[in-house]
């Protein structure tokens, strides 16, 4: 007969076994074996040393200091200051978004425009956003997103720039200033269909002169001189009747 000892020795075994499948523990019971002596003197003595800071040559581009100095590039003042001349000598500028296109049908459609005595820029927006800082055309930047283009004519020509973007969908506008008013692109549409600036002066001259003229007068004096018209033959057809 087994001793108790033994029957109780037995039965534990299993218990934590099972306990310790469902729950599905497991115990690492494998330690980290520490290396030998030689690899830890050797990687000790191997190990490197940085300096907190790293030297630098002055004037160097590592300097601290030269960050903080903005070099004037003369190149870049000139292209600002042509612009700046451009914007200011026109009186129409439309801003465009530019689709993607070829440099060749971009050429073609530059062409076009040119034969318009239009001028077409491929913009750039922080020259252009410091062209306009501070005046009247301000708030153009707020169209200076991605690629643009700008449009310039030295008259008012938006009926023939809206001829040429119609057909141009690599052009897509967006806003403008035209005379001394900013302007949308459904205003610069409805703009564009507006008749020819000629022939409305030529409407309201004729309106001047009939309001002026001698249709008025003739208007009045119309019931004057058929009254008179109309006493003579009375007076014609007694005479011949007597």
């Amino acid at each position: 007969m087994a001793s108790p000892l033994k029957f109780a020795t037995r039965r534990s075994v299993p218990q934590i076994w099972f306990h310790h499948v469902r729950l599905k523990h497991k115990f690492n019971t494998k330690s980290k074996r520490p290396k030998v002596m030689e690899r830890r003197v050797f990687e000790a003595v191997t190990k490197p040393i940085l300096p907190e800071e790293i030297p630098y040559m002055k004037f160097s581009c590592r300097d601290p200091k030269m960050a903080q100095l903005e070099e004037e590039n003369p190149y870049e003042q000139f292209l600002i200051r042509q612009l700046r001349k451009t914007v200011e000598q026109n009186k129409t500028i439309l801003i465009c978004h530019r689709q993607p296109c070829s440099s060749v049908r971009l050429r073609e459609v530059k062409i076009d425009f040119k034969l318009k005595n239009i001028y077409l820029y491929i913009l750039n927006n922080t020259h252009m956003r410091e062209v306009i800082e501070n005046t009247e055309k301000a708030n153009l930047s707020y169209l200076l997103t991605g690629q643009n283009i700008m449009l310039t004519a030295e008259d008012v020509k938006l009926k023939e720039m809206w001829n040429i973007l119609r057909k141009t969908p690599e052009l897509i506008p967006l806003g403008g200033f035209v005379v001394d008013r900013l302007f949308t692109k459904n205003q610069l549409m409805a703009w564009s269909k507006l008749p020819a600036l000629e022939s409305q002066l030529g409407e309201l001259v004729s309106i001047l002169n009939l309001v002026g003229g001698g249709k008025t007068s003739s208007l009045l004096t119309s019931h004057q001189q058929t009254l008179s018209a109309n006493l003579q033959q009375y007076h014609k057809q007694k005479s011949e009747e007597s």
